[in-house]
């Protein structure tokens, strides 16, 4: 498709788009096509366009899925286009990722162009149906009319010529050639010499084309070369040095990880790949797979230090336990959270799971540490109305610190489904279901443990905990008294 044409089908959808009440004439602009020099060059026959989501006269705000669904399918019915629909960030992120625009990439590797263009196909037919799959199509390859040139090596030896005679000269007349600059005003333009347009699309005019021998006789290009119209693929792609295609889809209203275990079973048990054809699956996902690999391992090395610190300054293995255990407690409500809220776990939500665990090991360090002070700094003998004295005056600061928190998170928990906050609503929603979940938990679990498994604990004694340096004190000066 031509330039013109491209931009004949972008005004429809445009048309298409300005329907959408959210969008109405907020449309920003429209790229077609990208500059050869380009980091991520593309053809005129691709088509950019970009456009704010504003609130609609009729006063009706609409989740962004529903939004997005809204748009798929009134671009549906523009005929004759692939589209696909995402927010300009994540489409970025994609690209970058895997150099596709889409989350899920399905890469097939093989010899044959034809082969691959079928196995495309079958691959495209048997995931399109996949519940939460969107945006799904073929990698654009196809035959499209050319004109093939091949040389006669016999014929350029008579005439005294190379192949590289040849070539230089088709790349002249086809593609051009920088010769020099032409200086104009304080401004430099390259000055290139090419061929009129009708030479690259009659096969006669190509053939006259006069070469220049060694000796400086011209010959034409038909004396030297056969030339016919043929069929022959748009474009041949490759990745460490083979051949591929790729079968392209985004997620909609479903989990990622979810949806790529579905279309590998389909791939696996519906598509049949001859000898020496393979595939995978890339894009978003892979790199979500690295990402919560690499999240895990660090979080088990923190996990395994925080450990190590709070036994060192306990000295007691079960109190240190003890206090982790408040972790799994926010962990509760921070999963009801996503379950009733129907979010899927994505990076975001592992993040937030992460600074989680910090804020509810927090609170049963004050609430251990107090215990510790009540027995040691105020002689209290430990029974269970210790343990009570010590929620009943430790509760106060943990709940202001908790509902602090917690108000400051609202705004971003309220926000599902606005633009931009794909990551700060995850990470809101699991610190605010854990916060809630630990902060309960925390005064009836916390204080049952301690007795049940952490009175030695407190009555070794303390290093290193509120209040230590009073009692350290006084034991040193006993002792020089002596």
């Amino acid at each position: 498709i031509n330039l013109d044409e491209s931009s004949k089908l972008g005004i429809a959808v445009e048309e298409a788009m300005m329907k959408v009440p959210e969008i109405g004439a907020s449309i920003t602009g429209r790229r077609t096509g990208r500059a050869e020099g380009d980091e991520h060059a593309i053809g005129v026959n691709i088509s950019e366009i970009e456009a704010e989501l504003e609130n609609p006269k009729n006063g009706v705000i609409r989740p962004r899925a529903e939004i997005m669904a809204d748009i798929r399918g009134r671009l549906a019915e523009v005929p004759g286009i692939i589209t696909e629909v995402q927010q300009p960030i994540q489409h970025r992120i994609s690209a970058v990722i895997s150099g596709a625009r889409t989350q899920i990439v399905i890469k097939i590797f093989g010899p044959n162009l034809g082969e691959l263009r079928r196995l495309g196909k079958e691959v495209h037919a048997a995931i399109k149906d996949v519940p939460g799959v969107v945006d799904d199509y073929v990698e654009q390859q196809a035959l499209v009319p050319q004109i093939r040139i091949t040389p006669k090596y016999e014929e350029l030896a008579m005439h005294g010529m190379k192949l590289t005679h040849v070539l230089s000269a088709m790349e002249t007349a086809l593609q051009g050639k920088i010769f020099g600059t032409v200086l104009e005003g304080e401004r430099y333009f390259d000055f290139i010499v090419r061929g009129v347009d009708t030479l690259r699309e009659q096969p006669d005019t190509i053939a006259n084309l006069l070469l220049t021998s060694p000796t400086g006789a011209k010959v034409p290009l038909r004396a030297v070369a056969d030339i016919e119209r043929s069929m022959g693929p748009n474009e041949i792609f490759h990745e460490n040095s083979r051949r591929r295609i790729y079968v392209m889809c985004n997620v909609a209203e479903a989990d990622l990880g979810s949806v790529v275990n579905q279309i590998d079973s389909k791939l696996r048990n519906d598509v049949e790949f001859p000898e020496g054809y393979t595939w995978s699956i890339g894009g978003q996902y892979e790199q979500m797979v690295e990402s919560t690999r690499t999240m895990t391992t660090l979080s088990l090395v923190a996990f395994f230090i925080i450990l190590s610190i709070l036994v060192v300054e306990f000295r007691s293995f079960p109190l240190a336990v003890i206090i982790l255990l408040n972790i799994p407690m926010a962990l509760i409500g921070s999963v009801l959270a996503l379950v009733i809220t129907n979010t899927t776990v994505n990076m975001g939500a592992l993040v937030g799971f992460i600074a989680l665990c910090g804020i509810a090991s927090r609170n049963g360090i004050l609430l251990i540490s107090h215990f510790i002070t009540l027995v040691h700094d105020e002689g209290e003998d430990l029974t269970p109305q210790t343990i009570l004295r010590g929620c009943q005056e430790r509760l106060t600061p943990v709940l202001m610190t908790a509902l602090t928190t917690n108000l400051g998170l609202i705004p971003l928990v309220l926000a599902k489904g606005e633009p931009g906050k794909e990551i700060l609503y995850p990470v809101a929603l699991v610190i605010f279901g854990g916060l809630l979940s630990s902060t309960i938990l925390d005064w009836t679990i916390t204080p049952a443990t301690v007795w049940m498994f952490g009175r030695k604990g407190i009555l070794r004694g303390k290093k290193g905990i509120a209040g230590n340096g009073e009692f350290d004190l006084e034991e040193s000066e006993s002792t020089q008294t002596e």
